[in-house]
């Protein structure tokens, strides 16, 4: 199951761009991202797109806080 989510960066998220890693989201935002429950109905994980290489992928769940979630997708 997936839900649409926001939440705040509480520290700068950062990934791997061929080696060198660098800022996908910067801390102190609010962003969407997609909420991926496991089958006991457990968060597994969040994705979104970052703002600034518009790529999506996982975002580390502790550095994050989640301020809503959503409708079912």
């Amino acid at each position: 199951m997936k839900k649409a989510c926001a939440f705040k960066t509480i520290q700068n998220i950062y990934w791997d761009n061929w080696g060198r890693y660098v800022v996908a989201f910067p801390k102190g935002g609010v962003y969407v991202g997609t909420v991926h429950y496991n089958d006991s109905g457990e968060i597994q994980a969040i994705t979104a797109r970052s703002p600034i290489y518009d790529v999506k992928d996982d975002v580390d769940m502790e550095c994050i806080e989640i301020l809503e979630i959503t409708e079912e997708l």
